[in-house]
């Protein structure tokens, strides 16, 4: 899963010395893995997964703001956390969480264009990830 670069920008740290060559990461990174693995369960191909989530990382709180979205969900102290990601192809996005709904977004744009209607949305459950990956031990 990782030798095909579906999660951008993953750091991962590989130990060449020893037997299997384990790699470690940190929670963020194993939340990306399991992102990038549910999307693969349901047989999307790896660069709609790659758009999806490079879209996910992308996506903004505002869309002139420099904040993104992702660390204030994954951050949230709500258990369980009702959050989720919809992405309607081409790159673009729209998040909910709780108080907050994000509309359509994509790199680069302000707004979807004012035809803009997915025929297919997928839908992650991005709380319910973030709960199992972020668990206590």
């Amino acid at each position: 899963m990782l030798d095909h670069e579906l999660v951008p920008a993953l750091k991962i740290k590989i130990v060449n010395d020893e037997s299997g060559r384990p790699r470690h990461f940190a929670d963020d990174v194993g939340f990306g893995i399991v992102c990038a693995v549910t999307l693969l369960d349901l047989g999307l191909p790896h660069e709609t997964i790659r758009q999806f989530l490079t879209a996910l990382l992308d996506a903004k709180l505002q869309p002139t703001d420099s904040q993104r979205a992702l660390p204030t969900i994954l951050e949230s102290p709500l258990r369980p956390l009702d959050a989720h990601v919809d992405f309607g192809g081409d790159g673009w996005v729209r998040l909910s969480f709780p108080g907050k709904a994000i509309g359509w977004r994509k790199r680069g744009e302000k707004n979807p264009p004012a035809n803009f209607a997915p025929r297919v949305i997928v839908r992650l459950d991005i709380g319910q990830i973030r709960d199992l990956v972020f668990s206590p031990h």
